[in-house]
């Protein structure tokens, strides 16, 4: 029974890194929902009250880069988000080719190592669409109406 878990332990070591990022990707959202929860509660009360809310926290709950509830409303859409993004992925599709290919000795070949292949794939595929999109998107622009005077 050891011996099985060091195998598995041994040859699958990577998905503790999508494990980790799947928990912490549900505990924000869980954070987000109950921030979201108490906004509208307090909503609620200023609506009980015959009050209008404060704008604060309205553009809270629309989704505003000032007051979003969490910490991913306005950082990940914007172009540094995207950059810092690819170049983490980059990082980490370079250190997983390495270790699948590299040679620690004459006994030991790439296709021992390749489990890692797979991860190493997927990280360069997240790189490059996190660069894709930040080559390709809008830089927010005004449009050409805004002055009133019509295309």
């Amino acid at each position: 029974m050891d011996h099985d878990f060091y195998w598995g332990f041994s040859h699958f070591w990577w998905l503790i890194f999508p494990l980790f990022w799947m928990v912490i990707v549900l505990a924000w959202g869980w954070s987000r929902h109950s921030r979201a929860n108490r906004a509208l509660d307090i909503i609620k009360s200023y609506a009980d009250q015959g009050k209008d809310p404060p704008p604060e926290l309205m553009k809270s709950l629309q989704g505003g880069t000032d007051g979003y509830c969490g910490w991913g409303g306005g950082w990940r859409y914007s172009p540094e988000g995207r950059l810092q993004r690819a170049i983490v992925f980059t990082a980490l599709a370079i250190a997983f080719g390495v270790l699948t290919f590299w040679y620690r000795d004459d006994s030991s070949h790439w296709h021992h190592h390749s489990g890692l292949f797979v991860p190493t794939i997927i990280f360069a595929a997240l790189a490059f669409s996190n660069f894709l999109t930040l080559l390709l998107m809008s830089r927010g622009w005004p449009p050409h109406d805004k002055d009133g005077r019509g295309q």
